[in-house]
């Protein structure tokens, strides 16, 4: 009895690696395990440091996927992207805030942002900031206040006209 075993546990190891070492590719022709390995690379798949630092885009010419908004407070929603440049973009639109439509930040580095305010009436305020660290997180307080800040700082920049009588 101990030999039967013995002798099927020697067959199925013998049929098992067999069958590994006997693939063929589509043409029918056997694939070494050579070439088996290099074909193993790719997305998902584990390669070498050198294949994944070359790895290019998988379609540079296709278009970015649509920022997938999520519930945020103050009944807004948030979203997080990033272009083709590597930069990070953090969109917030307000549902029913009386001022704030939409608030953009464009992250130049990691302290600074540029920070984009589209106001009701479609009227658009540019302004940078580094006190704010999260877009979702920041009150529309704070973000009102800064655009407010930026209104005023552009208001003082322009040339006043003055009557010469």
């Amino acid at each position: 009895m101990k030999q039967y075993l013995a002798l099927s546990v020697v067959a199925l190891g013998l049929a098992c690696s067999s069958a590994k070492d006997t693939q063929t590719a589509g043409n029918g022709a056997p694939v070494s395990k050579a070439n088996q390995e290099a074909t193993n690379t790719g997305p998902g798949r584990p390669g070498t440091a050198r294949d994944r630092k070359n790895r290019p885009n998988a379609d540079p010419s296709a278009t970015p996927h649509p920022p997938e908004f999520r519930p945020a407070p103050e009944d807004s929603e948030a979203a997080v992207t990033m272009d083709e440049d590597g930069a990070i973009h953090e969109i917030r639109v307000f549902k029913n805030h009386p001022e704030l439509e939409r608030v953009e930040f464009i992250w130049t580095d990691p302290k600074d942002k540029r920070v984009l305010f589209t106001l009701k009436g479609g009227r658009k305020v540019e302004t940078r900031t580094d006190t704010i660290s999260n877009l979702q997180a920041a009150s529309a307080a704070e973000l009102m206040s800064l655009a407010n800040k930026s209104k005023a700082e552009k208001k003082a920049d322009r040339p006043r006209l003055v009557n010469s009588k």
